[in-house]
């Protein structure tokens, strides 16, 4: 019983290895998107005001940045009920139209959050975009796409309802 058992781990091991050499490169990515009918810039705002994002993003129990949006700057998240280990690094931004940060994955892939924002007639379309590259990509692919979905979904329609209850620029008290 344990030469079989020692074998059935041995070739889950072999498995295991194979499959994280065959998926280095395996790419995973899902986007979604939503028209807001409000101006590019209080939507920008809401979307930098790092520390404000647990009173709206769905499950986010705390963020903070530092020192500032810029290349190279760290970006601290909690959510619930799954701790980070280290911050993500902000990759690009592009003012009043891109963030990107990135963070380690599972065996040795690398996760990144894009936040963009297109100028609409009346408002501004905003995508929330989830990209994996590395084994855990592969991984992703079978059950990944639905729940990255629904979750994104939820983040902007939660942005949108956050922007509704918020004063528009030039309209003071005005809710």
């Amino acid at each position: 019983m344990l030469n079989k058992t020692m074998i059935l781990a041995a070739v889950l091991l072999v498995a295991l290895a194979v499959m994280m050499l065959c998926s280095r490169g395996t790419t995973f990515s899902v986007g979604n998107t939503l028209a807001i009918e409000h101006p590019v810039s209080p939507v920008w705002q809401a979307l930098v005001a790092v520390e404000e994002w647990p009173a709206w993003w769905p499950g986010m129990e705390s963020a903070a940045l530092s020192p500032e949006w810029r290349e190279g700057a760290v970006l601290n998240l909690t959510l619930k009920g799954t701790p980070e280990k280290s911050g993500a690094r902000v990759v690009s931004v592009l003012f009043e139209r891109e963030v990107v940060w990135e963070r380690d994955g599972i065996l040795g892939s690398l996760t990144a959050t894009t936040l963009r924002l297109d100028p609409l007639s009346g408002g501004v379309l905003v995508t929330l975009e989830s990209s994996i590259r590395g084994p855990q990509a592969f991984l992703a692919r079978f059950t990944g796409e639905e729940e990255f979905g629904a979750y994104h979904h939820r983040v902007l329609a939660a942005l949108d309802a956050h922007l509704k209850k918020a004063p528009l620029p030039g309209r003071k008290g005005e809710i």
